[in-house]
């Protein structure tokens, strides 16, 4: 082993045992004339409070620190950068170190009573490219809590090395405090002191434009992360009971410098201390291996037999890597790791996961590991995973039901992940613990299905809460705008105009609502419900930010459902949001809000011409929704009261029985509208046979011929020059009384005796006036 790493001052304030060779994993040098680097793309912390507060951050990479990776690290105001836990309430009180009481697990860069005041700044960035980058905070005018003292101070954490640069900056004067500065291991067995005045060093001992370096040894360092078997198979070895089953193991090497040509052996324990001494040697990987520094790797040994312990209890699978020592390393007494307990018998162990937060009514998974630590089989079992609002399983709890399984038994050493989906989680909002229960007792079985070597070990918590949140869907206001821009708010319009309706929603929960959906109602009163008139629909919403706007371009109807014409007055638009109920809601009595009084009434526009419309239509002298039917004058439309429309500029059919078509012919029949369509019915002519009067003297008995005409019988004698019968009007101007005048009968002459009785009602047909006496 080296003795000394650095060509400077090596401190060490706390060694791990492990024989003479054994030194602190970590080193660090004096403080070192220097000032900090200058990075771009700071971001401002946080902290929960001025004093005394804590904030949390993720790292850019993982941050090895005493062996373990780090994600994220907490930041405590009174210097500390805290590693698991992340956080430390009342930690104004700095101690030396190492120590055993919390905090542990810690960079204490100046650990002293201190705060960040408004007129300080706190900044983080990152810096480099991996593997080579560096994560900085740093503070600027930070002070002492009683005795101010603004200083300046930055810390590097580098990626690659593990260093911890501390870079001081300037301070102003004053000679108060008492600080530690140093780090810890989580267990507060080892620690470093970086500077020899701790833990009392005050504002006189603060190295100003200058620098400490704690670095991880230079030397190789192997430990074993992990041990695990596979299935343990019964076999036979000897005639003797035994398993086999496949080693793997995952070792690290925490040093700088590369660990070439180790080994590692298998040992079967009886408990978690792996002692060559007193140990069963089952194995020995003797294929040598070899880890670059700052580096780990998973390696396996196959075919391991082992006879079966005696008795019942528990064993432990161990992992002592580089047993022969070949590799000279920083410290000696970290080689050995062992595996979960395996049982002789039966037992049953699990974990249990779930997601950080999930939201009510949406899918979520839940991890569960079952695992058989016995080496015997297990035969079937149940289990169920809870919701706790502590990590305590009483009847309070809510079981889960889609996290309730059952399994066929699982082998010795077997363990089973299963993933189990659920619809959402069955509570409200707030942090809940799961919890699984291996094998629950029934009715009958008070201890469960399977016997067990540990019936108390059957119940797992998980590590950390999930945070269940269900959203608040907020109807906060209803807007009634013109629909032109700038879409400006108005209180008065007319039915069958358009208009904009904004909605403003809220979510006054966590989670983000989806899928929901909003009806736009219009009321004559101030309160909302379905069964006001439907104006509008809106499907599919989602809401993941504080707040949503939803704007509604809406014609406002001219009646009501059933036909009634609306009246005239004023009116409310309501919003029903989540109309159908889609998303579960903390709060379900919020979803409803109405606008301002909006004064509605019927009119139309007077016009001369489509140009004076907005709709480009002027019919029947006002501007109209439609062309209505395009100036046809046999048509049932109309746009005017006065024309027979409902309301001005409103086309609609006219009344019924009003003529669209007039008749043309005493068999044309006129057309009438029905009321209903715009259309005037076709052109129809009077049935054939029905009665009419073509205007003819000389016809008789006129009926229509179902094409238009009329027609009927002739009477009247066509005039063929005779003299007139006995009949007619003789130059006296009387009748004969049927009687023949003299001479009265021409040669070839009809006589009077064979007039026809009709001839006396017979107009003549030259106009009906009587022949004077000179005419033929």
């Amino acid at each position: 082993m080296r003795t000394a790493l650095f060509s400077l001052t090596v401190v060490a304030c706390a060694f791990l045992s492990g024989g003479a060779f054994a030194q602190t994993l970590y080193v660090v040098s004096p403080p070192t004339p220097g000032v900090a680097p200058t990075y771009t793309g700071w971001r401002t912390v946080t902290f929960s409070a001025a004093d005394d507060g804590n904030a949390s951050l993720t790292l850019p990479f993982s941050f090895t620190f005493y062996g373990v990776n780090y994600s994220t690290v907490g930041l405590n105001t009174n210097g500390l950068i805290l590693f698991t836990p992340s956080h430390c309430g009342s930690c104004y009180s700095n101690s030396s170190l190492p120590k055993s009481s919390n905090p542990n697990n810690l960079i204490a860069y100046w650990w002293d009573d201190m705060k960040v005041p408004t007129t300080a700044r706190a900044e983080w960035t990152t810096s480099g490219v991996a593997p080579d980058q560096v994560f900085s905070l740093r503070l600027q005018n930070w002070e002492s809590y009683s005795g101010g003292i603004a200083r300046n101070v930055q810390v590097d954490l580098h990626e690659r090395s593990g260093a911890i640069i501390i870079y001081y900056g300037p301070i102003a004067s004053g000679t108060s405090g008492s600080a530690t500065v140093g780090i810890e291991d989580a267990t507060g067995a080892s620690a470093i002191t970086a500077l020899s005045c701790s833990p009392s060093c005050t504002a006189s001992h603060w190295p100003t434009n200058q620098y400490l370096a704690i670095s991880p040894a230079i030397d190789p360092d192997l430990t074993v992360l992990d041990v695990s078997g596979s299935a343990l198979n019964p076999v036979d070895i000897n005639g003797q009971p035994g398993f086999e089953l496949d080693v793997v193991t995952t070792i690290k090497n925490q040093g700088q410098n590369p660990a070439t040509g180790f080994l590692f052996d298998v040992y079967l324990s009886s408990d978690a201390i792996i002692d060559p001494a007193t140990d069963t040697l089952i194995a020995q990987h003797t294929t040598p291996e070899s880890l670059a520094g700052r580096s780990q790797a998973t390696f396996s040994e196959s075919g391991v037999q082992f006879v079966r312990p005696p008795g019942t209890g528990s064993f432990y699978l161990g992992v002592l890597v580089d047993p022969t020592n070949i590799v000279d390393e920083a410290i000696e007494s970290n080689n050995t790791g062992v595996s979960a307990p395996y049982i002789s018998g039966v037992d049953l162990t699990g974990t249990v996961s779930g997601p950080a937060s999930a939201t009510v009514g949406e899918p979520f998974d839940v991890e569960v590991t079952l695992r058989n630590r016995g080496l015997d089989p297990a035969g079937p079992f149940d289990f169920q995973v809870y919701f706790s609002a502590d990590e305590v399983l009483d009847s309070s709890d809510v079981l889960a039901h889609w996290f309730v399984g059952s399994l066929q038994g699982l082998g010795p050493g077997e363990t089973l992940v299963e993933t189990l989906h659920a619809p959402g989680p069955p509570v409200p909002d707030g942090n809940w613990r799961l919890i699984l229960l291996i094998d629950p007792p029934t009715p009958t079985q008070p201890e469960g299905r399977v016997v067990e070597v540990d019936e108390t070990n059957n119940l797992a918590v998980s590590s950390g809460p999930v945070l269940v949140s269900i959203p608040d869907l907020i109807a906060n206001a209803v807007l009634v705008r013109s629909p032109v821009e700038p879409f400006p708010e108005i209180s008065s319009a007319r039915f069958g105009e358009e208009v904009r309706v904004t909605v403003d929603l809220i979510n006054g929960g966590i989670a983000s609502p989806r899928s929901f959906d909003l009806g736009l109602y219009l009321s004559d009163n101030p309160v909302i419900s379905v069964y006001d008139q439907a104006l509008a629909e809106v499907t599919g919403l989602t809401l993941t930010d504080a707040s949503l706007s939803v704007d509604l371009d809406v014609t406002l109807p001219l009646a009501s459902p059933d036909g009634a014409l609306l009246s005239d007055g004023d009116y409310y638009f309501g919003v029903f949001v989540d109309l159908h109920n889609y998303v579960p809601e903390s709060n379900e009595t919020n979803n409803l809000a109405s606008s301002a009084t909006v004064a509605l009434a019927h009119g139309a526009t007077a016009c001369a011409q489509g140009l004076e419309c907005e709709s480009g239509f002027c019919v029947d002298g006002f501007c109209c929704d439609t062309a209505c039917g395009g100036g046809d004058p046999a048509d049932c439309q109309a746009c005017s009261v006065a024309e027979g429309a409902a309301i001005d500029g409103r086309c609609g059919p006219v009344a019924t029985g009003a003529v669209c078509r007039a008749s043309s012919g005493v068999c044309d029949v006129a057309e009438r509208c029905d009321g209903a369509s715009p259309a005037c019915p076709a052109d129809a002519m009077a049935a054939a046979g029905t009665t009419c009067d073509d205007g003819d003297f000389c016809t008789f008995d006129d009926v229509c011929d179902g094409t238009g005409g009329c027609s009927g019988g002739y009477a009247c004698q066509p005039d063929s020059g005779m003299p007139p019968d006995a009949g007619e009007i003789d130059a006296g101007g009387e009748a004969d009384a049927g009687e023949s005048d003299a001479g009265a009968v021409d040669a070839g002459a009809v006589e009077d005796a064979g007039v026809e009785p009709e001839d006396a009602s017979v107009a003549p047909p030259d106009g009906g006036q009587p022949p004077d006496a000179g005419e033929p």
